[in-house]
């Protein structure tokens, strides 16, 4: 307890000195990056990050990251997408996590958390992802208020019991930060043409 105190008095309020740089800087930069695209630009806003973000990003209209598992607020086991505000891109994960099916074969608190309360279940958890369940899970998210919806293609092939991985969902993890030997190598494991041919997936 004393070292979250020191932390977040050390991070909060001694920093507050730099207040003024912290906020001149992007204030300066962040025109420079909208005027070099006509894209829409996200903000990796996930973490522990400086007071000064979140009203930066505002003032210059650039969209926030959610994750549903990875909430910012600490009483909050994961996100309900239908809790987004608009200025926001939503995603079930990213490329240096593991897809849907892959955090539920590992289980814990947070798929607990999604099955029993977020998709009101009071059966036991599967130990596998259920298709029907994978497609409600990306229909939070289609059908949040977050102006942007992006999912990787791991999590839409779960909603299939045709196109679904039936290997170990490990395999369908892209990126492992703490890996250096895990390099970006998966691939999708059929052709775009099967994609397309697939008649429960149109």
């Amino acid at each position: 307890e004393a070292l979250d105190r020191a932390d977040g008095t050390n991070w909060y309020v001694r920093t507050g000195a730099l207040g003024d740089v912290r906020r001149c800087c992007p204030r300066q930069a962040a025109p420079l990056w909208l005027s070099a695209t006509d894209m829409l630009v996200c903000g990796e806003d996930l973490g522990l990050l400086h007071p000064v973000v979140a009203p930066i990003m505002r003032q210059f209209g650039i969209l926030g990251l959610r994750v549903q598992r990875m909430p910012a607020e600490t009483h909050l086991c994961a996100y309900h997408p239908g809790d987004y505000a608009y200025d926001m891109v939503c995603t079930t994960s990213t490329h240096d996590m593991p897809p849907i099916a892959a955090m539920w074969a590992e289980g814990g608190e947070v798929v607990d958390h999604i099955w029993y309360d977020l998709l009101s279940h009071s059966d036991p958890r599967p130990t596998k992802l259920p298709p029907s369940e994978a497609r409600r899970i990306i229909d939070m998210h289609a059908f949040s208020p977050a102006a942007v919806c992006v999912l990787p293609i791991q999590d839409y092939l779960a909603t299939s019991r045709e196109l679904a991985y039936h290997g170990n969902p490990q395999d369908e993890i892209i990126n492992v930060p703490a890996n250096r030997w895990h390099y970006w190598r998966w691939r999708m494991h059929f052709s775009v043409e099967q994609l397309l041919e697939a008649s429960d997936f149109q």
